[in-house]
């Protein structure tokens, strides 16, 4: 989740930390470059749920579902998603599938932490996002307002008051949620992935009836793993450090953080058994759950958790 709230934060930065470059690149259809990533599975879910509105509400909303579950997903939320990322890549089975699964993983965390005590103040978000609403528009004339609200359609399809009630409500909402967890961790290092499939499970007959309803193939078994090449930067008590983008050359002498800073990727993994065969400065190859990180966890990179295999490859 915290590669979620790092997208999120930016989507918001966009807003109010540089208010120029989004009008010059909304008035002008521009795009920033996407940099590489090596964790598309992870990517895919993290762009996705910058658009996700959570209409997971327990109980206080009495909304009901299949086989009396309260969980309902939001129709009208998955066209806009998908409609959005098809923009970029086109339709197909793959993205469908990701959309999907983007709302079913932030849905399982709220649902997680609402088991956990926490209690969500809609009202303190709904006052903060309408600030930030009316701050954002002050700065437009009329005729640069309605230029950039016309071009926000034409080239994300879709329009600023989504923006703000959507996209900038799930920020504060997950930003809320995470800082709860936070302060009220759980004893053990609980996943995304154990979260997931729990939630998963729980409502199973929903989300069954809402994949066959829009046509969303079961492609968990081609997602459930991902793989990354790179160097052993580091190997000390079954936690491996592996880089992409440097060789042994490249950080002699660095520290972990210095060599972290200078790699184009990188990722923690934790070996709980086989490791005594990884040393530093190998071109390893690693098999992974790319949600197996703990859900409260804040650290730069990631550290996964369930490490399937690896084998040792020549450079």
């Amino acid at each position: 989740m915290n590669k979620v709230k790092k997208s999120l934060d930016a989507a918001a930065g966009d807003v109010f930390n540089d208010k120029e470059e989004l009008k010059q690149r909304v008035l002008y259809g521009g795009r920033k470059p996407k940099r590489r990533n090596p964790f598309p599975i992870v990517a895919s879910a993290i762009v996705l749920a910058a658009i996700v509105l959570i209409t997971f509400n327990v109980l206080q909303n009495g909304s009901t579902s299949t086989n009396g579950s309260t969980y309902k997903i939001d129709e009208t939320l998955y066209d806009l998603m998908l409609q959005s990322e098809r923009l970029d890549q086109g339709d197909s089975d793959e993205l469908r599938y990701r959309v999907f699964q983007s709302i079913l993983e932030i849905d399982s965390v709220i649902d997680y932490a609402a088991s956990q005590g926490y209690k969500e103040d809609r009202e303190e978000i709904d006052t903060i996002i309408n600030e930030q609403q009316q701050s954002f528009f002050n700065d437009f004339t009329e005729e640069q307002l309605k230029s950039v609200k016309k071009a926000q359609m034409d080239n994300f399809g879709y329009s600023y008051d989504q923006y703000f009630k959507v996209i900038l409500t799930y920020t504060q909402r997950h930003t809320n949620v995470m800082n709860w967890l936070q302060r009220n961790k759980p004893n053990d290092e609980t996943t995304q992935r154990q979260i997931l499939d729990a939630f998963q499970k729980e409502h199973q007959q929903v989300i069954t009836a809402f994949t066959e309803k829009k046509s969303i193939p079961y492609l968990t078994g081609k997602f459930r793993t991902q793989t990354l090449d790179g160097v052993v930067a580091s190997a000390d008590q079954g936690q491996v450090l592996l880089v992409l983008g440097l060789e042994p050359k490249d950080y002699e002498g660095l520290s972990t953080d210095e060599i972290i800073d200078l790699a184009y990727e990188s990722a923690w993994f934790n070996f709980s058994e086989s490791f005594d065969d990884i040393q530093p400065d190998m071109h390893i190859e690693v098999t992974f759950d790319p949600l197996s990180y703990a859900i409260t966890q804040r650290e730069r990179p990631t550290r996964f958790h369930d490490i399937i295999k690896w084998n040792e490859y020549e450079k």
